[in-house]
Parts: C-alpha cells; sequence; structure tokens
C-alpha cells in the first residue's frame, strides 16, 4: 500500500510547509490525511468482497481510470511546483 506514489506526495506536501507556526499545523493536517487514507484502506480491504460484488467489473475499471487520472495530475503538478521553485531560485522569474 505504500509505494512511490505515496511516498512522492508525502515528500511534495512537506516540502511546500514552511517552518513556522502555521507550518507545524500544516504538518498536523498532513499526518491526519495520513491517518484517514489509512483508516480508508483498512475499512476498504475489510469489506472488499462486498463492495467488488456491488460495483462489478465495469466499476472496477471506472475506479481504476479515475485513480490512475488522479495520480497522473498530482505527479504533473509536483513537477510544476518543482519547476516553478527551481526557476524562481534562480532569479529567471520573480517569486
Amino acid at each position: 500500500m505504500f509505494g512511490p506514489g505515496a511516498l512522492a506526495t508525502v515528500i511534495g506536501m512537506s516540502t511546500m510547509v514552511k517552518l513556522s507556526k502555521p507550518g507545524v499545523i500544516s504538518f498536523f493536517a498532513i499526518f491526519a490525511a495520513i491517518l484517514a487514507t489509512m483508516l480508508v484502506t483498512y475499512l476498504s480491504l475489510a469489506y472488499a468482497k462486498k463492495i467488488l460484488g456491488r460495483i462489478g467489473p465495469l466499476g472496477i475499471d471506472a475506479a481504476t481510470r479515475l485513480v490512475g487520472f488522479f495520480v497522473s495530475a498530482m505527479g504533473m503538478g509536483l513537477i510544476f511546483h518543482g519547476l516553478v521553485e527551481a526557476i524562481g531560485q534562480y532569479g529567471i522569474m520573480a517569486k
């Protein structure tokens, strides 16, 4: 369950947090999001047979495509954020 997508998301979210009082709140928000994801994953695995029986093969295909779209969108967001930071750091673009 913890693969490259999860690692990239946590690293990307934590790099955007600046070290300040609101930054600590952001770290707690990231931690809460991780806990919520763990709970949803556990419930999904615990009730997998019931869920798969209800949504069927077409629902599984649709869910797979939606998740793939969201993962690719998050990846592009991380790439865009990294490029903007790199360009801003070298003074090519004003922050």
